[in-house]
């Protein structure tokens, strides 16, 4: 089973018992303050759970994006643990209850995904009996029933004894029974959730309200909350142990060890590969895989917080990459392998991918030089610990504050040598540094830990004031907000803060005014030029931390120093781009809630200088009518060149005017509000035209899917709106010419050459398959009998992976019991392991056979043990495959 295939049929399956499909919230919980990711399928129903929010829909499914970081520590080294995963959930509010949770479950897990019944076991609350009549009453064996206390079948753990007060219930969990030979396969001692049983779902009956007094008080609205691990069911499905032996992951892990030039070789027996590289490749493709998500739900790597979190799982990453032998930029290498795996239930754009490729890239690029003289640090105080068996807490502040290495990184490479850190020490050495910095001295800090904007706020430097947003918030001449004096009040170089920057340093430069904008809210930040006496900075973006604004770039010509003043100035052309690119995004959101409904609400943006991107919320695709008809009206409100107002005003009258708030935005007490005369009212940060009709016209280049329950748009502005019209016209023309047709006419020849290439195709095919079928005809006279079954294992050239499951079929036909079939394509070696019930029965596996293929042909694949496919990578050594796959047979049957 693929993982798409798995998806499709967790909503169906749903679907067909009333469930609403829901779209995976982001990552980043949004006005959910007390969570820092999105670490359950259940965070987006909070309101729910408790009887508020939106209860028009009283059944729902989801298939949910979560990160826990506190798997970290065992990414790679059990069979189990991930970061970043999914999670199917089915929720009622209110609606049913355990009976029909129960029993879907069981259906869901045995005829749907086919998991055999012997091997799931379940365990419930001690005292919940309805739980138990509901599982005995679906057929599973009693013995296969187990009872646990609060502390593991309650939600939360432990509720009734130790709270919190409110809502809580009992819970269910099924677990996969992967055998004796898996009993300790992640090294724990439990008797489930161990190796052997590994758990793939939990359904939590929230059915009380705990009272201040201990009680459990029965809710009027009971609810369901299933959660079914992704990766785990899909895993289980395809008898692997973990979910690294799964589409999800084989391809990544196979990427890494090319890029490590190393072999990972997969084993045949779902188990899980041993040795530390095995275990580093794992981490890699799963800390990569997390990354990616991460920053495309808007995180980036930083000094706190999701931030931080995202630095320190790259962090580890690369450190495995340098330990592997990986050249630098290997992230980079690796992103579009992610987007490809996962682009079916996830489609990122090529500009997402390029996104996440530069963030990638930059953070292994600065963190290489930290590792390097970190680690020679590291190395040098160790050697000089003698018999000491604990770093002392000034070393291991030296290593964070001066080398910009993280505590937590220095101790995995000194527990990996048995060693231990002053943890104590280290902190009173951090308190320390603080008190200096209050006291004014100038102590040199990573940018990534307390570092260099900590010291400007304690040198009482101020945040910058922005002037960018036009007539009246700029002393630049001409009103349009991208030019300003100021004052160059910090450099920060290579993480550090610097007094000067000689001409071709890369630098950031923080001003105590500035009219360029930083990224936020979707929009890009503003690049051009800071003038000062002698030379100029080129700016290449800019971004905001703790108030105050960076503008990346580097010193063109000239040397910058600290307290010089400067002039900033925006490119205005680049600037006039995107404010025509982030009015228009206002203009489609409200086009696209008149067209679609209200029910639209914004899932994501970009506004850029070339383009707009806007993601929303909408369960089917949009047609083209519906396309023509949001067009049509946000071109109708350029035309009417209205004013956009903009007004200052505190946060809560902005929001009683009705002004909606956007995606990722973070708001002030104080915030400005857009409003257009065509009705479009949201809170914005960003800069915009000064009339609607300054945009130009407006051309939607792409409608897709994202996810499930997300569409999105793509648009062009201005210029480029005319240029796309331009080629459309040519293009146009040029079919017309080819085809000596009139425009109207162009789409019907179109349409006929389609379907004669179709004609030729099937064509093709067909004689394809009766050529393979004709081959398989001679083929089946070379079997060889064994104990009585008529075997084979050959080569058939020209025959790809779709053309052996004829050979096969005409092999069958004519009386062959068992075959291993090696095909040709693309200069590799399809493969096909088939078996009659006949020859299984007889105690041959068509995925061990597949595995003596794959041992010489260093390839891979999976199947069941009926038929198996694969394919391989080296075909010089057929003939050893061949007569491998024939003493597999000799030795089994």
């Amino acid at each position: 089973m693929s993982p798409d295939d798995l998806r499709q049929k967790w909503f169906a399956f749903f679907q067909e018992r009333g469930h609403v499909q829901k779209p995976s919230a982001p990552l980043v919980p949004e006005n959910d303050p007390t969570l820092l990711f999105t670490g359950a399928g259940m965070n987006q129903f909070k309101a729910q759970f408790v009887g508020k929010g939106d209860l028009s829909d009283r059944r729902v499914s989801t298939i949910q994006k979560c990160f826990r970081q506190g798997d970290l520590e065992n990414v790679g080294r059990t069979p189990r643990h991930l970061t970043f995963f999914e999670m199917m959930g089915h929720f009622s509010f209110g609606d049913y209850f355990k009976k029909e949770a129960i029993t879907w479950a069981w259906e869901f897990l045995t005829e749907v995904v086919g998991l055999p019944k012997d091997k799931l076991w379940v365990t419930v609350y001690d005292d919940d009996d309805e739980a138990a009549e509901a599982w005995a009453s679906v057929g599973i064996d009693p013995a296969r029933i187990a009872r646990f206390d609060a502390a593991e079948n309650f939600w939360p753990a432990d509720a009734p004894k130790k709270g919190p007060n409110g809502v809580c219930g009992p819970c269910t969990e099924i677990f996969y029974d992967y055998g004796e030979a898996f009993a300790h396969g992640d090294g724990s001692d439990a008797a489930y959730d161990s190796g052997r049983f590994v758990e793939i779902w939990n359904s939590v009956f929230t059915q009380y309200d705990r009272q201040p007094d201990g009680s459990l008080v029965d809710l009027p609205q009971k609810n369901i909350d299933c959660g079914a691990g992704f990766e785990r069911v899909l895993a289980a499905s395809m008898g692997e142990i973990s979910p690294f032996g799964t589409g999800l992951f084989r391809p990544i892990v196979d990427a890494v060890a090319k890029l490590a030039g190393k072999d990972y070789v997969w084993r045949t027996d779902g188990g899980l590969t041993e040795g530390e590289d095995a275990r580093q490749m794992r981490r890699i493709a799963e800390h990569v895989r997390a990354a990616c998500f991460l920053i495309s739900d808007g995180v980036k790597p930083g000094n706190e917080g999701r931030g931080y979190v995202l630095r320190r799982v790259l962090r580890r990453a690369i450190r495995d990459g340098i330990q592997l032998g990986m050249g630098e930029s290997f992230l980079v290498d690796l992103v579009p392998v992610v987007a490809e795996v996962m682009g079916g239930a996830y489609p990122w754009s090529e500009d997402d991918v390029r996104t996440i490729a530069t963030v990638l890239d930059r953070e292994e690029h600065a963190f290489r030089k930290t590792y390097d003289r970190g680690v020679r640090y590291l190395e040098d105080e160790i050697a000089q610990m003698g018999t000491a068996q604990t770093l002392s807490g000034e070393a291991a502040f030296k290593l964070h504050d001066t080398y910009g290495f993280p505590l937590d990184l220095a101790q995995v490479i000194l527990a990996e040598r048995g060693l231990d850190v002053d943890e104590a020490g280290f902190e009173a050495a951090m308190e320390a540094q603080r008190e200096r910095a209050r006291a004014g001295s100038k102590i040199a800090t990573d940018i990534f830990a307390g570092g260099p904007l900590t010291e400007l706020q304690d040198q009482g430097v101020g945040t910058t004031e922005f002037l960018g947003y036009g007539p009246g918030g700029t002393d630049d001449p001409h009103g349009e907000g991208i030019l300003a004096d100021g004052v160059v009040r910090g450099l920060i170089v290579d993480g550090a803060l610097v007094e000067r920057a000689e001409e071709g340093t890369t630098v950031r430069v923080v001003l105590d005014r500035t009219p360029f904008y930083a990224e936020s809210g979707g929009q890009v930040g503003d690049t051009g030029k800071i003038d000062f006496a002698g030379g100029y900075v080129t700016v290449r973006d800019t971004a905001k931390t703790e108030g105050y604004h960076l503008h990346e770039g580097t010193v063109t010509k000239g040397a910058l120093t600290l307290g010089c003043e400067a002039k900033a100035v925006v490119d205005e052309r680049r600037r006039d781009s995107i404010r025509r690119n982030h009015t228009a995004t206002h203009l489609l959101h409200h086009a696209l809630k008149i067209v679609l409904g209200d029910g639209v609400q914004q899932e994501g943006s970009l506004v850029a200088a070339d383009r707009l991107r806007f993601d929303f919320s909408h369960d089917a695709a949009l047609t083209p009518e519906q396309v023509a008809e949001i067009e049509s009206l946000v071109n109708g409100w350029v035309c009417a060149n209205d004013e956009v107002e903009t007004n200052v005003m505190d946060l809560e009258s902005a929001k009683a005017s009705g002004a909606m708030s956007l995606f990722g935005e973070k708001y002030d007490d104080v915030v400005r509000v857009l409003a257009i005369a065509s009705g479009s009212k949201e809170l914005c940060g960003g800069t915009h035209c000064a009339r609607t009709g300054d945009i130009g016209a407006v051309r939607i280049t792409i409608e897709t899917s994202v996810a499930a329950g997300v569409r999105r748009i793509e648009a062009v502005t201005g210029p480029a709106a005319v240029d796309l019209a331009a080629r459309d016209r040519g293009i146009v023309g040029r079919l017309s010419s080819l085809f000596k047709a009139t425009p109207d006419e162009v789409l019907g020849r179109v349409e006929a050459l389609q379907d004669e290439i179709k004609a030729m195709k099937k064509a093709a095919e067909k004689a394809k398959l009766a050529a393979g079928a004709q081959a398989a005809g001679k083929l089946a006279d070379q079997a060889e009998d064994v104990d009585g079954l008529q075997l084979l294992a050959v080569s058939v050239p020209g025959v790809d992976a779709k053309g052996l499951k004829g050979v096969w079929d005409t092999l069958r036909k004519k009386g062959v019991q068992g075959a291993a079939l090696i095909g040709e394509q693309g200069g590799k070696a399809p493969l096909l392991v088939a078996l009659t019930q006949e020859a299984a029965e007889a105690g041959l596996s068509a995925k061990d056979l597949l595995g003596a293929l794959t041992g010489e042909l260093k390839g891979g694949g999976g199947g069941s043990p009926m038929q198996a496919q694969g394919q391989g990578q080296d075909r010089t050594r057929i003939e050893a495959a061949l007569e491998a796959a024939r003493k597999a047979f000799r030795a089994r049957a």
